[in-house]
């Protein structure tokens, strides 16, 4: 037996007859790759049920808990029937006395307030000091739009100067005349803050990696015939880590924008063991390929176990959406592309047209720049106003094909768990 390499050209296997069956060859390729396609299908549905999901999470977000904001409207104590029953003076008693006393009572009254809420618009801006009642002297005569003013107050329940309830404003045994010496003010909106605000966060996720892998149109009439039943059963899915951090820019109450640095390893785990019983001869003119036997003195047992990595710096740019469920938790959706950068590779692959293991490492059809699709969906916990802890499911996978003027495509995904934390500053 003719060991790994020991192989230099076609001569040293002889001028024997050679008999190839092309119709069988080009089966066996035919089935191999519809074979390889079936594997791909079951990551097709899982892609578009995240789609629909996040699809879903976007349309609760604008749907469901929307806060009504109360408009500003005029006291609504302004019925006819309660004015005149306000200002009917009772027999023996003056008009402003009447008035007074039934401000009295109603201030007094542990059940003075009143339900009805908004604010008072005057119709008049200048006011004079009042008289103070005393043991030996009347109370003067009150403009009666003031009084008017005073009894709504006192039946609205609120001070519109103290903005306090009724019973915690208005003084034992003195009536609205006794302290109220200010002109009438009206409550001014208060100035709104910024929309736009500002955190920090970092956080880890491992992961399990594969890849999706497809026939170069291009270059596909020169993949081995054994290729897809070696790969089969020799690369399987792996683990692989990522390492982020960035900033990220809230525009409103319910959207932001990230963007930062990541550090992450994809791995693949590979154990090919095969035997080449026959070699392969390209015909480049007529863009196939033939197979000639090789005598069992010349056969090669090709051996090969262990993890090949690839190492990607990333800078992710995120678009991304966030829902408050109660005080404390949060749910946050981003999505985005990515940028990898390929720094190292290292490990062994087989050659699609050879069979042969070849070193990652020396491998020059490695494209280096390469772009990617990132999604993040999950819970954060709200610590305290402004650190946040989160765990959110994550994916991503490469839209660039990583291998150059290769018989076969290659697009790494990975999906996992994302952990962290995240420093709100304003």
């Amino acid at each position: 037996m003719i060991e790994k390499g020991n192989i230099k050209n076609l001569s040293e296997l002889g001028h024997s007859e050679v008999s190839v069956d092309l119709a069988t060859s080009w089966n066996a390729i035919a089935a191999g790759l519809d074979a390889r396609k079936k594997r791909r299908i079951w990551l097709g549905w899982i892609s578009a049920a995240s789609v629909v999901l996040f699809i879903g999470l976007f349309y609760l977000l604008f749907h469901v808990n929307i806060e009504s904001k109360p408009e500003k409207g005029q006291v609504l104590v302004n019925s006819n029937a309660e004015n005149k029953e306000l200002t009917k003076p009772k027999q023996g008693q003056s008009k402003s006395d009447e008035s007074e006393s039934k401000i009295n009572k109603e201030a007094t009254s542990p059940q003075g307030k009143n339900n009805n809420s908004g604010v008072l618009k005057s119709n008049f801006t200048k006011t004079k000091q009042l008289p103070i009642e005393t043991d030996n002297e009347p109370v003067g005569d009150i403009n009666p739009n003031m009084k008017s003013a005073l009894e709504r107050w006192s039946l609205n329940g609120r001070s519109p100067i103290f903005n306090l309830p009724h019973h915690e404003w208005l003084p034992d045994g003195l009536i609205p005349t006794q302290w109220f010496t200010g002109p009438i003010q009206e409550d001014k909106p208060k100035p709104s803050k910024s929309t736009i605000g500002w955190e920090v966060f970092a956080g880890t996720s491992p992961s399990l990696v594969n890849k999706l892998t497809q026939e170069n149109k291009d270059l596909g009439w020169k993949i081995n015939r054994r290729f897809n039943e070696i790969v089969s059963v020799a690369e399987k899915t792996s683990a692989g880590y990522q390492f982020n951090a960035g900033v990220q820019m809230n525009v409103g109450k319910h959207f932001f924008i990230q963007s930062g640095f990541g550090y992450s390893e994809k791995q693949e785990w590979v154990k090919y063991n095969h035997i080449l019983k026959d070699f392969t001869i390209v015909r480049e003119s007529e863009k196939r390929l033939e197979y000639a036997p090789m005598s069992p003195q010349q056969w090669v047992d090709v051996n090969f176990e262990g993890n090949n990595r690839y190492r990607f710096a990333e800078i992710p740019l995120l678009v991304g959406a966030k829902l408050s469920t109660s005080e404390k938790f949060e749910i946050r959706m981003r999505t985005g592309v990515s940028y990898w950068r390929l720094l190292v590779k290292s490990g062994g692959k087989i050659d699609p047209t050879s069979l042969l293991v070849q070193d990652l490492n020396t491998l020059k059809n490695y494209r280096n720049n390469n772009i990617g699709v990132v999604f993040y969906s999950g819970i954060y916990y709200k610590l305290n106003p402004q650190w946040s802890i989160m765990a959110e499911p994550s994916g991503s996978v490469s839209l660039t094909n990583l291998t150059m003027n290769a018989p076969v495509e290659t697009r790494p995904y990975q999906y996992g768990l994302n952990l962290g934390v995240q420093y709100k500053l304003k």
